[in-house]
């Protein structure tokens, strides 16, 4: 739906025409063309204009393209709102439908004998809530259920789960970005999956001292975004335990590498695109690897400092007593040669990386070794790989890395090939799960159920029926 303003960009008068995925500003005057360009910046940055409606507009500028007549304008995001003071934002979607499951999480609670849901159609039932840290403030994040006729007869008759996130007020609308980018990355990572439709925001503040609705936040990057749901089972009441660890983590590294995930949950190798995959495969490693240096990069040189002492003597002689003789470029070189020696031995190469980082994470990951490996004649009934398998594994990712990097054809990779990508990736999600705090016997249903959809119900199934028997 389009919206027209009027809008004056740096004493240019402009007519401002919002759609869902840009905005289009034309001069109104023809002769200020020329002009208008000369103040638009390449990138990043914000503008604030005012509709009919919302007197409050916003919109974070990411990229531009310029035309003859006009310049259109692709934000990261826009806001609406009555008032420029948030407090608070609601977030749905069918990736909060299909994580925090209204069915499973009622199954469950009638399953612990407590069948008191309360009134939903009017009011809502709190399920859970968590305490973020972020950017020195706290948030709260709290899971309802209800309030299923709150829009009266625009309501869809449906109970939906519902995040609303709780904040100090603020005028920092990239702040409340990060926040709901924080989110959607959250059920990113914890679906595995690249594609999780669009999320409908609603944004929150205080009007004449009453808690008020006061607009919304669209996010212009999920404009044209569809969700297919999940074909295992990955729901809010099995993973109830982590789910406070693992936003506090994802709220904690903005950086995380999420764009290896496949698109829809599943990993196609045949419509894959496997030189990219591989390339983010590799980044996402390399990535975690850097973010825990000390566990997955440092080596031990132990047995080689006196070697490196000496080595580092002989030139510290050399450069001291012959100064005066050498050319700036021969000091470069000593200078290059003595720093090299001292990182000798003290950081592990690609391959070396691999093993370790195996090596290290291998009681969270060697029971799953059946279901990665399957269709590997070598490997498909081990379900514990020896040094020997490990270092030529090591050793044939990175021979695809190089093949694959420098104009190798993906063609040529064959299904057990596959399956040795899918065992680093295996590898490269246990790391991040590793570094968000869970335990090596959690890891392995996360990672079981998030990868290959074996789900976590049966085991659910068998703690509650063996709480209900012992009460």
């Amino acid at each position: 739906m389009e919206q027209y303003s009027y809008f004056t960009f740096h004493n240019i008068p402009c007519v401002l025409i919002e759609k869902e995925d840009r905005i289009i500003l034309i001069p109104c005057n023809e002769e200020d063309h020329k002009l208008l360009y000369n103040y638009l910046q390449d990138s990043d940055y914000e503008i604030d204009y005012s509709g009919s409606i919302y007197e409050y507009k916003h919109a974070f500028i990411h990229k531009q393209i310029i035309g003859s007549e006009s310049v259109d304008l692709y934000p990261d995001y826009i806001i609406h709102s009555i008032s420029p003071k948030i407090c608070s934002m609601e977030i749905t979607g069918p990736a909060v439908d299909d994580f925090f499951s209204p069915s499973t999480y009622f199954f469950y609670k009638s399953r612990n004998e407590n069948k008191n849901f309360g009134d939903i159609v009017y009011n809502n039932e709190v399920a859970d809530k968590w305490i973020i840290e972020y950017k020195d403030s706290k948030i709260t994040i709290t899971l309802y259920y209800g309030s299923v006729l709150r829009r009266g007869i625009a309501s869809d008759l449906m109970l939906h789960p519902r995040l609303k996130i709780d904040f100090d007020e603020t005028v920092e609308y990239n702040f409340i970005f990060c926040i709901y980018n924080s989110i959607k990355r959250f059920f990113n990572f914890i679906l595995y999956k690249s594609e999780c439709g669009k999320y409908d925001v609603e944004l929150f503040g205080m009007i004449d001292d009453k808690f008020s609705s006061i607009g919304h936040l669209f996010d212009c990057e999920l404009t044209n975004a569809t969700y297919d749901k999940q074909i295992g089972r990955i729901c809010y009441s099995d993973y109830k335990e982590y789910v406070q660890v693992i936003l506090q983590f994802i709220f904690n590294d903005p950086s995380i590498c999420l764009k290896h995930l496949p698109k829809y949950g599943v990993r196609d190798w045949e419509r894959d695109d496997i030189e990219l995959l591989y390339t983010q495969l590799f980044t996402a490693f390399e990535n975690e690897c850097q973010k825990q240096k000390k566990k997955y990069n440092s080596a031990d040189d132990s047995r080689i400092k006196s070697i490196k002492s000496r080595l580092i003597n002989i030139i510290d002689e050399l450069s001291t007593n012959n100064e005066s003789d050498f050319e700036d470029d021969e000091k470069q070189f000593i200078e290059n040669s003595r720093q090299r020696i001292l990182q000798l031995g003290t950081q592990f190469g690609q391959k070396a990386k691999i093993v370790n980082a195996y090596s290290i994470l291998s009681s969270s990951i060697e029971e799953l070794l059946p279901d990665i490996l399957y269709r590997h004649k070598e490997y498909r009934s081990v379900k514990m790989l020896t040094e020997k398998q490990i270092n030529d594994f090591a050793k044939k990712l990175t021979e695809m890395r190089g093949t694959i990097v420098h104009g190798g054809e993906h063609s040529a990779l064959s299904l057990e090939d596959c399956q040795l990508i899918n065992l680093f990736e295996v590898i490269i999600y246990a790391q991040m799960l590793d570094r968000a705090g869970i335990t090596p016997a959690d890891i392995k249903p996360i990672i079981s159920s998030a990868l290959f959809h074996h789900d976590l119900f049966n085991k659910a199934m068998e703690t509650l029926d063996s709480n209900n028997q012992e009460s």
